[in-house]
């Protein structure tokens, strides 16, 4: 067959990349059902890297993507540890795309995951999830949650984190 005739072909480079995406993640589930000895710490690290990537390129749907199915794993093999690192993650990259009510949920899921494991850096996630609501016009719940972020920090006394704390208080007026 000549294929001189034929119209060239258009190349969709976002259809190419869900696609090696979706690939990926199928590589990686298959390996961790067939290998269920395999540390978690590196199947998660795996999923994190990989996420990284994508975000540097721009690929932050594929990142989510991602991020989600090492949540996923965590859950399976009860990593609540890695779990809120994950969540962490995913709250930073969804305020980064200005997917606030996406960030709201993944600090509430985090600041959930770390009272249960008695965490304390939970000022962080407050504050975070304190800059989603004022994104989102609501100055009330910001300072609300601001507030309780500088509640935990007093307990740890972190100084980068008062100057957060301070700035950020100061953007709610």
């Amino acid at each position: 067959m000549n294929n001189s005739n034929l119209p060239p072909r258009k190349v969709n480079f976002q259809s190419i990349v869900s696609f090696l995406c979706k690939t990926l993640i199928f590589i990686i589930i298959f390996s961790v059902t067939e290998n269920l000895e395999a540390n978690t710490d590196s199947i998660v690290a795996s999923y994190y890297n990989r996420a990284l990537l994508l975000k540097e390129n721009g690929n932050y749907d594929s990142a989510f993507i991602i991020l989600e199915h090492a949540v996923l794993h965590t859950d399976s093999v009860f990593d609540k540890e890695a779990k809120t690192n994950l969540l962490d993650s995913l709250a930073s990259l969804a305020f980064d795309c200005n997917k606030f009510e996406y960030a709201q949920q993944y600090f509430k899921q985090c600041i959930k995951a770390k009272l249960q494991l008695k965490k304390a850096d939970l000022y962080v996630d407050y504050i975070g999830l304190s800059l989603t609501f004022l994104e989102r016009g609501f100055p009330d719940s910001a300072l609300y949650y601001i507030n309780k972020g500088r509640y935990y920090w007093e307990q740890k006394n972190d100084t980068l984190i008062s100057t957060s704390l301070e700035n950020n208080t100061g953007r709610i007026y």
